[in-house]
């Protein structure tokens, strides 16, 4: 006997969430490919390095669906999983920012350092 398809596509975020949360892969499956492209973006805006961005955008999905029964619904699935990325993004964004590029990489910093050093 052949299983029919499931319709996720025609369905809202919190159906496949509620579907998700009973262990339908499938609707956890399309959530990523609704959501995938705003994700990496946003994690590429914040790390600017491809290879980051892409391992950032992976572990905030497998956090997303640990955490399916945690979310509340209180904002969209988006916007909740959109947080989850800017919280694993922003602290290798900031490691970056004290010190991760050289000055020759980093030509604002040393344009800073040689106005600060003529200033004292």
């Amino acid at each position: 006997m052949i299983t029919p398809l499931k319709d996720y596509f025609s369905k809202d975020d919190n159906s496949l969430v509620r579907q998700a949360r009973k262990g339908d892969l499938g609707a956890f499956e399309e959530l990523v490919a609704r959501h995938r492209d705003k994700l990496f973006t946003r994690a590429f805006s914040i790390i600017r390095n491809v290879e980051e961005a892409i391992d950032i955008t992976q572990k905030a999905w497998v956090e997303g669906w640990q955490g399916l029964p945690r979310f509340e619904g209180d904002s969209g699935f988006g916007a909740w999983i959109m947080r989850i990325v800017i919280g694993l993004a922003w602290p290798k964004s900031a490691k970056k920012s004290r010190g991760g590029l050289s000055a020759a990489k980093n030509p604002t910093r040393t344009a800073l350092t040689a106005i600060a050093r003529c200033a004292q």
